[in-house]
């Protein structure tokens, strides 16, 4: 069962999309995915099978305007090990968007981050997980409202106001300012962004600096990310480094391989810091138009530079993505 009356949600949401919307110029649309897998690690749960990501889509249009939503839900892999699944509980969207004829277009509500190399969702990104840059420095969405520009076909200027990254409410917490500028073309492409916050406890600033290039040359694309992070804390940093090879071989499989170095303080006493390399390789399969089979192997060193104190964990992924 869903937490949350999620079962509730889903069966409304279908219901809404299967034909109960009226005006005859709103188009609505219906999708999502399942990205079924198979793990295997030397920490955690050691060998197991789940439902790892998933989510129904919902979209209308009516010209210009439209709204979209995405309903996230996977394995409890926190609970009680019953089949349960969590239900829109970290990355869910519901944002309406209006498009201009000058290249102008703006959204309104809960969406995902225009920061960080990896997206949210399973099938968009190269492996079976994301990374630990992913996991350690970045937003996954903003409530509030973001501003895009485009110029000519290369060009693109993101500018952001929202509630403090990840989440729904103030909750008594200032504001986040964003910026972000996009070149990208077909062998190459840069994003330079920054995302700022007042601590509302102090006139200090929370802030990331967030960085990435990429080149793509027949079969072959290289890209690199630097993400900085500082928190209003002084001690409260963040270091990510990111290197992603993606090869095609065929039409029907591809190749990878992911480097990182994280280095982070998790507390504002600096008692603990960590430095972790991580190193992620393996191949995708096309199954169908809609699927993809994804077998990868991640290796990640991880030290605590106070007490001097390492582990290396190993892990091993069977992932298939169908997505429509």
């Amino acid at each position: 069962m869903f937490k949350r009356n999620g079962i509730a949600v889903v069966f409304a949401a279908v219901a809404l999309a299967s034909g109960s919307v009226h005006a005859a110029d709103v188009a609505a649309k219906a999708g999502g995915f399942v990205d079924a897998q198979f793990n295997m690690s030397n920490v955690g749960r050691n060998n197991s099978f789940s439902v790892n990501d998933a989510a129904l889509y919902l979209s209308a249009e009516s010209g210009s305007t439209s709204f979209n939503i995405d309903l996230p839900f996977s394995s409890d892999l926190a609970g009680s090990g019953d089949n349960t699944f969590t239900f829109a509980t970290t990355k869910a969207q519901a944002y309406v968007q209006k498009k201009y004829d000058s290249g102008g277009s703006w959204k309104l509500g809960q969406f995902d981050t225009i920061f960080g190399f990896e997206a949210n969702d399973s099938p968009d990104i190269q492996f079976s997980h994301q990374g630990l840059v992913f996991a350690n420095i970045l937003p996954l969405t903003h409530t509030g409202l973001e501003y895009t520009h485009t110029f000519g076909k290369d060009l693109t200027l993101n500018l952001l106001v929202a509630n403090r990254f990840n989440h729904g409410h103030a909750d008594g917490l200032d504001m986040d300012y964003g910026a972000q500028l996009v070149f990208k073309n077909d062998s190459f492409h840069l994003f330079g962004g920054v995302l700022l916050g007042k601590d509302h406890a102090s006139s200090n600033m929370n802030s990331l600096i967030d960085i990435l290039a990429g080149v793509t040359q027949g079969n072959l694309t290289l890209d690199g990310g630097l993400d900085l992070t500082k928190s209003a804390a002084a001690a409260d940093t963040g270091l990510g480094i990111l290197a992603n090879v993606a090869y095609t071989v065929s039409k029907d499989v591809g190749l990878g391989v992911r480097g990182e170095l994280l280095s982070k303080v998790t507390d504002t006493t600096n008692v603990t810091r960590f430095q972790q390399i991580g190193v992620t390789v393996g191949p995708q399969f096309t199954l169908s138009s809609a699927a993809k089979a994804k077998v990868d192997y991640s290796l990640v060193s991880t030290t605590l530079v106070d007490g001097g104190s390492s582990v290396t964990s190993h892990a091993a992924a069977l992932a298939v993505v169908y997505k429509i």
